[in-house]
Protein backbone atom coordinates (compact mmCIF):
# COMPACT_ATOMS: atom_id res chain seq x y z
CA UNK A 1 0.00 0.00 0.00
CA UNK A 2 2.91 2.26 1.22
CA UNK A 3 4.36 2.05 -2.57
CA UNK A 4 1.21 2.48 -4.35
CA UNK A 5 0.87 5.92 -2.53
CA UNK A 6 3.86 6.86 -3.31
CA UNK A 7 3.38 6.25 -7.49
CA UNK A 8 0.07 7.95 -7.34
CA UNK A 9 2.23 11.29 -5.22
CA UNK A 10 4.38 11.42 -8.26
CA UNK A 11 1.60 11.42 -10.76
CA UNK A 12 0.54 14.03 -8.93
CA UNK A 13 3.65 15.81 -8.49
CA UNK A 14 4.34 15.28 -11.71
CA UNK A 15 1.06 17.03 -13.20
CA UNK A 16 1.85 20.57 -12.48
CA UNK A 17 5.90 19.99 -13.22
CA UNK A 18 4.78 19.54 -16.85
CA UNK A 19 1.70 22.16 -16.88
CA UNK A 20 4.50 24.36 -15.95
CA UNK A 21 7.14 23.68 -18.70
CA UNK A 22 6.37 27.08 -21.05
CA UNK A 23 5.64 29.18 -18.10
CA UNK A 24 8.95 30.11 -16.79
CA UNK A 25 12.24 29.49 -18.34
CA UNK A 26 13.43 28.11 -21.88
CA UNK A 27 13.37 24.53 -21.78
CA UNK A 28 15.87 22.57 -23.75
CA UNK A 29 16.17 19.19 -25.40
CA UNK A 30 16.96 16.48 -22.29
CA UNK A 31 20.37 15.28 -23.22
CA UNK A 32 22.81 13.35 -21.46
CA UNK A 33 26.39 14.96 -20.24
CA UNK A 34 29.70 13.88 -18.38
CA UNK A 35 31.48 16.47 -15.67
CA UNK A 36 34.99 17.86 -17.60
CA UNK A 37 36.79 19.60 -14.54
CA UNK A 38 39.59 17.68 -13.04
CA UNK A 39 38.22 18.65 -9.61
CA UNK A 40 35.07 18.66 -10.58
CA UNK A 41 32.12 20.85 -10.19
CA UNK A 42 29.78 22.12 -7.58
CA UNK A 43 26.20 21.81 -7.72
CA UNK A 44 23.20 24.06 -6.04
CA UNK A 45 19.77 24.18 -5.00
CA UNK A 46 17.19 26.50 -5.39
CA UNK A 47 16.91 28.44 -2.06
CA UNK A 48 14.13 31.17 -1.19
CA UNK A 49 15.26 33.53 -3.29
CA UNK A 50 18.72 32.57 -5.26
CA UNK A 51 21.15 29.42 -5.75
CA UNK A 52 22.91 27.72 -3.03
CA UNK A 53 25.99 25.74 -3.30
CA UNK A 54 24.92 22.05 -2.01
CA UNK A 55 27.16 19.69 -2.55
CA UNK A 56 30.03 18.62 -5.50
CA UNK A 57 29.79 15.82 -8.35
CA UNK A 58 33.12 14.58 -8.98
CA UNK A 59 35.02 14.62 -12.77
CA UNK A 60 33.33 11.82 -14.91
CA UNK A 61 30.12 11.80 -13.18
CA UNK A 62 27.13 11.59 -16.00
CA UNK A 63 24.43 13.98 -15.83
CA UNK A 64 21.00 14.41 -17.68
CA UNK A 65 20.31 17.72 -18.64
CA UNK A 66 16.17 19.08 -18.49
CA UNK A 67 16.33 22.64 -18.61
CA UNK A 68 18.61 25.87 -18.77
CA UNK A 69 17.53 28.66 -16.73
CA UNK A 70 20.26 32.37 -16.53
CA UNK A 71 20.55 33.66 -12.51
CA UNK A 72 22.77 36.63 -12.33
CA UNK A 73 23.86 36.56 -16.07
CA UNK A 74 25.25 33.06 -15.38
CA UNK A 75 23.34 29.72 -17.24
CA UNK A 76 22.90 27.05 -15.00
CA UNK A 77 21.13 23.47 -15.85
CA UNK A 78 18.69 21.45 -14.25
CA UNK A 79 20.22 17.87 -14.06
CA UNK A 80 19.10 14.98 -12.44
CA UNK A 81 22.16 12.28 -11.77
CA UNK A 82 22.51 9.15 -14.68
CA UNK A 83 23.00 6.69 -11.56
CA UNK A 84 20.46 7.97 -9.49
CA UNK A 85 17.65 9.62 -11.20
CA UNK A 86 16.34 10.72 -7.94
CA UNK A 87 19.23 13.23 -7.13
CA UNK A 88 18.58 16.71 -9.14
CA UNK A 89 20.45 19.99 -8.54
CA UNK A 90 21.79 23.03 -10.56
CA UNK A 91 25.15 23.79 -11.76
CA UNK A 92 26.50 26.02 -14.50
CA UNK A 93 25.81 25.11 -17.83
CA UNK A 94 29.07 25.44 -18.80
CA UNK A 95 30.67 22.55 -16.77
CA UNK A 96 29.38 19.83 -18.36
CA UNK A 97 30.31 18.48 -22.03
CA UNK A 98 27.28 16.83 -24.07
CA UNK A 99 27.91 13.15 -25.45
CA UNK A 100 26.98 13.06 -28.88
CA UNK A 101 28.94 16.72 -30.31
CA UNK A 102 26.84 19.03 -32.44
CA UNK A 103 23.23 18.84 -32.55
CA UNK A 104 21.95 18.88 -36.30
CA UNK A 105 18.65 21.61 -36.72
CA UNK A 106 16.15 18.59 -37.64
CA UNK A 107 16.03 17.56 -34.16
CA UNK A 108 14.21 20.85 -33.72
CA UNK A 109 11.13 22.54 -35.07
CA UNK A 110 11.00 23.36 -38.76
CA UNK A 111 8.53 26.36 -40.01
CA UNK A 112 6.72 25.80 -42.85
CA UNK A 113 8.44 28.85 -44.27
CA UNK A 114 12.14 29.96 -43.31
CA UNK A 115 11.77 33.51 -41.47
CA UNK A 116 14.07 36.47 -40.90
CA UNK A 117 16.60 37.52 -37.81
CA UNK A 118 18.18 40.31 -36.09
CA UNK A 119 21.02 40.31 -34.29
CA UNK A 120 19.97 43.09 -31.32
CA UNK A 121 22.83 42.77 -28.77
CA UNK A 122 26.83 43.93 -29.57
CA UNK A 123 27.39 40.10 -29.74
CA UNK A 124 26.07 36.98 -29.94
CA UNK A 125 28.11 33.12 -29.72
CA UNK A 126 27.03 30.34 -32.13
CA UNK A 127 27.05 27.28 -30.51
CA UNK A 128 27.10 23.46 -31.85
CA UNK A 129 23.69 23.06 -29.64
CA UNK A 130 20.97 24.68 -28.50
CA UNK A 131 22.65 25.16 -24.69
CA UNK A 132 25.88 27.25 -23.51
CA UNK A 133 27.04 23.56 -22.03
CA UNK A 134 28.19 23.11 -26.24
CA UNK A 135 30.94 24.38 -27.72
CA UNK A 136 31.01 28.24 -29.66
CA UNK A 137 31.85 27.72 -32.79
CA UNK A 138 31.34 31.37 -34.51
CA UNK A 139 30.15 34.92 -33.15
CA UNK A 140 27.27 37.24 -35.12
CA UNK A 141 27.56 40.81 -34.14
CA UNK A 142 24.85 43.85 -34.18
CA UNK A 143 22.64 44.25 -36.86
CA UNK A 144 23.52 40.89 -38.70
CA UNK A 145 20.68 39.68 -40.47
CA UNK A 146 19.59 36.34 -42.25
CA UNK A 147 17.44 33.56 -42.22
CA UNK A 148 16.56 30.61 -40.30
CA UNK A 149 13.84 27.51 -40.56
CA UNK A 150 14.21 25.45 -37.07
CA UNK A 151 13.80 26.58 -33.77
CA UNK A 152 14.49 24.33 -30.47
CA UNK A 153 12.88 26.13 -27.54
CA UNK A 154 14.79 29.95 -27.11
CA UNK A 155 17.23 28.55 -29.45
CA UNK A 156 17.25 29.68 -33.62
CA UNK A 157 19.28 27.48 -36.09
CA UNK A 158 21.74 29.85 -38.53
CA UNK A 159 23.98 30.01 -41.08
CA UNK A 160 25.65 32.64 -42.25
CA UNK A 161 29.14 31.46 -44.40
CA UNK A 162 31.03 28.98 -42.17
CA UNK A 163 29.15 29.90 -39.34
CA UNK A 164 26.64 27.44 -38.42
CA UNK A 165 24.83 26.52 -35.22
CA UNK A 166 22.32 27.38 -32.42
CA UNK A 167 21.75 30.57 -31.14
CA UNK A 168 20.17 31.76 -28.18
CA UNK A 169 17.55 34.25 -29.25
CA UNK A 170 16.10 35.64 -26.07
CA UNK A 171 17.41 38.26 -23.16
CA UNK A 172 17.00 41.35 -26.41
CA UNK A 173 19.60 39.26 -27.95
CA UNK A 174 18.09 38.27 -30.98
CA UNK A 175 14.27 39.28 -32.62
CA UNK A 176 12.33 37.49 -35.09
CA UNK A 177 9.95 39.19 -37.91
CA UNK A 178 7.67 41.03 -36.38
CA UNK A 179 3.75 41.36 -36.74
CA UNK A 180 2.02 44.82 -36.94
CA UNK A 181 0.13 45.34 -33.76
CA UNK A 182 -2.69 47.42 -32.99
CA UNK A 183 -3.07 49.98 -29.83
CA UNK A 184 -6.05 48.90 -27.77
CA UNK A 185 -5.90 52.16 -25.49
CA UNK A 186 -4.17 55.62 -25.72
CA UNK A 187 0.09 54.72 -25.02
CA UNK A 188 2.42 56.58 -24.54
CA UNK A 189 6.34 54.98 -26.29
CA UNK A 190 9.36 56.78 -27.06
CA UNK A 191 7.95 57.18 -29.98
CA UNK A 192 5.49 59.53 -28.65
CA UNK A 193 1.47 59.33 -27.88
CA UNK A 194 0.24 56.94 -30.00
CA UNK A 195 -3.69 57.18 -30.09
CA UNK A 196 -6.24 54.32 -29.21
CA UNK A 197 -6.81 52.49 -32.59
CA UNK A 198 -3.52 52.80 -34.32
CA UNK A 199 -1.90 50.26 -36.18
CA UNK A 200 1.64 49.94 -36.03
CA UNK A 201 4.30 48.74 -38.64
CA UNK A 202 5.86 45.80 -36.57
CA UNK A 203 9.33 45.34 -37.22
CA UNK A 204 10.86 42.77 -35.13
CA UNK A 205 10.23 40.64 -32.19
CA UNK A 206 11.52 38.83 -29.34
CA UNK A 207 10.95 35.86 -28.74
CA UNK A 208 7.73 34.74 -25.98
CA UNK A 209 10.25 35.48 -22.85
CA UNK A 210 11.61 39.00 -23.97
CA UNK A 211 7.75 40.67 -24.11
CA UNK A 212 9.12 43.16 -26.09
CA UNK A 213 8.92 44.36 -30.09
CA UNK A 214 10.50 46.60 -32.61
CA UNK A 215 7.75 49.00 -34.42
CA UNK A 216 7.89 51.86 -36.43
CA UNK A 217 5.57 54.71 -35.58
CA UNK A 218 5.47 58.58 -37.33
CA UNK A 219 8.78 57.33 -38.91
CA UNK A 220 10.27 56.68 -35.57
CA UNK A 221 11.73 52.93 -34.59
CA UNK A 222 10.97 52.33 -30.81
CA UNK A 223 10.79 49.18 -28.71
CA UNK A 224 7.06 48.39 -27.03
CA UNK A 225 5.79 45.70 -24.84
CA UNK A 226 3.64 43.18 -26.50
CA UNK A 227 3.80 39.82 -24.90
CA UNK A 228 0.66 39.08 -22.84
CA UNK A 229 0.39 43.02 -22.94
CA UNK A 230 -3.33 44.27 -22.57
CA UNK A 231 -2.40 47.54 -24.63
CA UNK A 232 -1.42 45.95 -28.07
CA UNK A 233 -2.38 43.39 -29.74
CA UNK A 234 -1.43 41.68 -32.60
CA UNK A 235 -2.94 42.96 -35.89
CA UNK A 236 -4.42 40.31 -38.67
CA UNK A 237 -2.65 41.26 -42.13
CA UNK A 238 -5.82 39.15 -43.58
CA UNK A 239 -9.05 39.44 -41.09
CA UNK A 240 -10.65 36.47 -39.93
CA UNK A 241 -14.50 36.02 -40.76
CA UNK A 242 -17.02 34.68 -38.54
CA UNK A 243 -20.75 34.64 -37.28
CA UNK A 244 -21.70 35.72 -33.81
CA UNK A 245 -23.58 32.73 -32.14
CA UNK A 246 -24.68 35.81 -29.19
CA UNK A 247 -25.75 38.95 -29.22
CA UNK A 248 -22.63 41.62 -27.96
CA UNK A 249 -22.44 45.02 -28.49
CA UNK A 250 -18.90 47.27 -30.63
CA UNK A 251 -16.92 49.77 -28.32
CA UNK A 252 -15.47 52.69 -29.40
CA UNK A 253 -11.83 51.77 -27.67
CA UNK A 254 -10.61 48.76 -25.79
CA UNK A 255 -11.59 50.32 -22.93
CA UNK A 256 -14.91 49.49 -23.37
CA UNK A 257 -16.65 52.76 -22.44
CA UNK A 258 -18.64 53.75 -25.14
CA UNK A 259 -20.98 51.73 -26.85
CA UNK A 260 -21.26 52.29 -30.91
CA UNK A 261 -23.50 49.32 -32.15
CA UNK A 262 -25.08 46.47 -31.43
CA UNK A 263 -24.18 43.47 -33.16
CA UNK A 264 -27.25 40.81 -33.05
CA UNK A 265 -27.00 37.18 -32.80
CA UNK A 266 -26.16 35.96 -36.03
CA UNK A 267 -24.25 38.72 -37.62
CA UNK A 268 -20.99 38.50 -39.89
CA UNK A 269 -18.39 39.97 -38.17
CA UNK A 270 -14.22 40.24 -39.07
CA UNK A 271 -11.79 39.38 -36.47
CA UNK A 272 -8.88 42.02 -37.31
CA UNK A 273 -6.80 41.96 -33.98
CA UNK A 274 -7.35 39.60 -30.87
CA UNK A 275 -5.67 39.50 -27.55
CA UNK A 276 -4.73 36.81 -25.32
CA UNK A 277 -6.80 33.48 -24.65
CA UNK A 278 -8.16 35.13 -21.46
CA UNK A 279 -9.40 38.40 -23.47
CA UNK A 280 -12.62 39.18 -23.66
CA UNK A 281 -12.43 41.90 -26.15
CA UNK A 282 -11.26 41.63 -30.34
CA UNK A 283 -10.98 44.17 -33.07
CA UNK A 284 -13.45 44.05 -35.57
CA UNK A 285 -15.34 44.82 -38.31
CA UNK A 286 -19.43 44.79 -38.37
CA UNK A 287 -21.34 46.66 -40.90
CA UNK A 288 -18.41 48.84 -42.01
CA UNK A 289 -18.00 50.06 -38.77
CA UNK A 290 -14.42 49.24 -36.94
CA UNK A 291 -14.27 48.65 -32.94
CA UNK A 292 -13.99 46.39 -29.99
CA UNK A 293 -16.59 43.25 -30.14
CA UNK A 294 -17.83 41.98 -26.74
CA UNK A 295 -20.32 39.39 -26.13
CA UNK A 296 -23.05 39.82 -23.94
CA UNK A 297 -23.70 37.94 -21.22
CA UNK A 298 -26.31 34.86 -21.65
CA UNK A 299 -29.73 36.14 -20.66
CA UNK A 300 -31.47 33.34 -18.06
CA UNK A 301 -35.66 32.58 -19.03
CA UNK A 302 -37.23 34.35 -15.79
CA UNK A 303 -40.48 31.46 -15.34
CA UNK A 304 -43.92 32.76 -14.77
CA UNK A 305 -47.05 31.18 -13.21
CA UNK A 306 -48.47 30.79 -16.41
CA UNK A 307 -45.71 29.88 -18.52
CA UNK A 308 -43.21 27.33 -18.37
CA UNK A 309 -39.64 28.43 -20.29
CA UNK A 310 -37.88 26.65 -22.84
CA UNK A 311 -33.98 25.46 -21.96
CA UNK A 312 -31.82 27.48 -23.19
CA UNK A 313 -28.61 25.85 -24.66
CA UNK A 314 -25.29 27.65 -24.15
CA UNK A 315 -24.06 28.62 -27.72
CA UNK A 316 -20.01 28.09 -28.64
CA UNK A 317 -18.25 31.60 -28.41
CA UNK A 318 -16.62 32.89 -31.48
CA UNK A 319 -13.99 34.63 -29.68
CA UNK A 320 -10.46 33.79 -31.27
CA UNK A 321 -7.57 32.83 -29.86
CA UNK A 322 -4.46 34.28 -30.32
CA UNK A 323 -1.11 32.04 -30.43
CA UNK A 324 -0.31 31.79 -26.90
CA UNK A 325 2.74 32.03 -25.06
CA UNK A 326 4.90 31.83 -28.26
CA UNK A 327 6.04 34.83 -30.02
CA UNK A 328 3.33 34.90 -33.69
CA UNK A 329 6.02 35.71 -35.29
CA UNK A 330 8.02 32.28 -34.85
CA UNK A 331 5.77 30.34 -36.90
CA UNK A 332 4.04 33.35 -39.23
CA UNK A 333 2.10 30.38 -40.95
CA UNK A 334 0.08 29.28 -37.66
CA UNK A 335 -2.79 31.09 -37.45
CA UNK A 336 -5.62 29.53 -34.78
CA UNK A 337 -9.13 28.82 -35.68
CA UNK A 338 -12.27 30.10 -34.14
CA UNK A 339 -12.02 29.82 -30.14
CA UNK A 340 -15.27 27.67 -30.47
CA UNK A 341 -13.43 25.07 -32.46
CA UNK A 342 -10.42 24.17 -30.04
CA UNK A 343 -9.76 24.80 -26.06
CA UNK A 344 -7.05 27.15 -24.91
CA UNK A 345 -3.45 25.51 -23.25
CA UNK A 346 -4.64 26.42 -19.74
CA UNK A 347 -8.15 23.98 -20.41
CA UNK A 348 -6.44 21.35 -21.72
CA UNK A 349 -4.01 21.06 -18.45
CA UNK A 350 -6.99 21.40 -16.59
CA UNK A 351 -8.58 18.95 -17.97
CA UNK A 352 -5.36 16.23 -17.98
CA UNK A 353 -4.80 17.06 -14.33
CA UNK A 354 -8.41 16.14 -13.38
CA UNK A 355 -8.53 12.88 -15.69
CA UNK A 356 -5.08 11.77 -14.06
CA UNK A 357 -6.57 12.42 -10.54
CA UNK A 358 -10.33 10.74 -11.58
CA UNK A 359 -7.84 7.52 -12.64
CA UNK A 360 -5.69 7.70 -9.72
CA UNK A 361 -8.32 7.55 -7.18
CA UNK A 362 -10.16 4.67 -9.39
CA UNK A 363 -7.24 2.91 -9.11
CA UNK A 364 -6.90 3.28 -5.13
CA UNK A 365 -10.26 2.62 -4.56
CA UNK A 366 -9.76 -0.75 -6.83
CA UNK A 367 -7.06 -2.21 -5.43
CA UNK A 368 -8.35 -1.63 -1.59
CA UNK A 369 -11.62 -3.44 -2.80
CA UNK A 370 -9.31 -6.17 -4.24
CA UNK A 371 -7.41 -6.29 -1.07
CA UNK A 372 -10.56 -6.55 1.13
CA UNK A 373 -11.61 -9.42 -0.84
CA UNK A 374 -7.95 -11.75 -0.69
CA UNK A 375 -8.09 -10.87 2.80
CA UNK A 376 -11.88 -12.15 3.54
CA UNK A 377 -10.79 -14.87 1.50
CA UNK A 378 -7.89 -15.85 3.37
CA UNK A 379 -9.50 -15.69 6.30
CA UNK A 380 -11.99 -18.23 5.16
CA UNK A 381 -9.14 -20.51 3.93
CA UNK A 382 -7.76 -20.59 7.40
CA UNK A 383 -9.92 -21.57 9.16
CA UNK A 384 -11.20 -24.19 6.70
CA UNK A 385 -7.61 -25.80 7.15
CA UNK A 386 -7.83 -25.43 11.07
CA UNK A 387 -10.52 -27.47 10.86
CA UNK A 388 -9.27 -29.94 8.43
CA UNK A 389 -6.13 -30.68 10.63
CA UNK A 390 -7.30 -30.43 13.66
CA UNK A 391 -5.75 -33.32 16.86
CA UNK A 392 -7.83 -36.04 17.89
CA UNK A 393 -9.76 -35.53 21.31
CA UNK A 394 -7.28 -36.57 24.42
CA UNK A 395 -9.31 -37.99 27.28
CA UNK A 396 -8.17 -38.49 30.46
CA UNK A 397 -9.72 -40.03 33.41
CA UNK A 398 -9.73 -38.65 36.84
CA UNK A 399 -11.62 -40.66 39.33
CA UNK A 400 -14.86 -39.00 38.71
CA UNK A 401 -14.22 -36.64 35.67
CA UNK A 402 -12.82 -36.72 32.59
CA UNK A 403 -10.57 -33.76 31.46
CA UNK A 404 -10.66 -33.31 27.76
CA UNK A 405 -7.76 -31.43 26.06
CA UNK A 406 -7.55 -30.32 22.70
CA UNK A 407 -4.79 -28.42 21.36
CA UNK A 408 -5.33 -24.33 20.54
CA UNK A 409 -9.04 -24.70 22.70
CA UNK A 410 -9.56 -24.34 25.98
CA UNK A 411 -9.98 -27.22 28.55
CA UNK A 412 -13.44 -28.70 29.08
CA UNK A 413 -14.45 -30.51 32.07
CA UNK A 414 -17.15 -32.94 32.17
CA UNK A 415 -18.70 -34.43 35.36
CA UNK A 416 -20.07 -38.09 34.95
CA UNK A 417 -22.42 -39.65 37.43
CA UNK A 418 -20.79 -41.89 39.95
CA UNK A 419 -21.53 -45.61 39.68
CA UNK A 420 -20.78 -47.71 42.89
CA UNK A 421 -20.15 -51.35 42.00
CA UNK A 422 -21.58 -54.08 44.62
CA UNK A 423 -18.64 -56.69 45.54
CA UNK A 424 -19.19 -60.25 43.99
CA UNK A 425 -20.74 -62.62 46.83
CA UNK A 426 -18.13 -65.24 46.97
CA UNK A 427 -19.36 -68.99 46.51
CA UNK A 428 -17.18 -70.30 49.43
CA UNK A 429 -18.30 -68.05 52.08
CA UNK A 430 -17.92 -69.24 55.48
Amino acid sequence: MKKLLSVLLAVLLIIPVTANADMGAPGITSYTGEVIKEDGIDYYTYGESSLVKSGHYDKGTKLTANYELKHDGVAYLSVCEVENKDKCNYIKSADILPEGGKVSPDKGRKLDKASEYLVIADEVEVREGPSESYKVVGTLKKGDKGSYQYIMDANIYIEKGDVKGWVYAIEKRVFVKGADRIAVVEKDTDCGKIPANTVLTGLWDGLAWDGVSLVNYNGKECMVITFKSEELYEFRSEPYNSTTTKNGKLYETGELKKVIAEVPKGSAISYLASGEYWSERDYVEYNGTKGWYVEDEEEKPTPTPTTTPEPTSTPEPTHEPTTGDVAPTTDPEVISPNKSNEMDTMTIIIMCCIGAIAIALTALVTIILLNKKRKDLDKIDVESKIEETAEPVVVEEKLDETVIKEEGKPTIIIEEPIVIEEPEEKDNQE
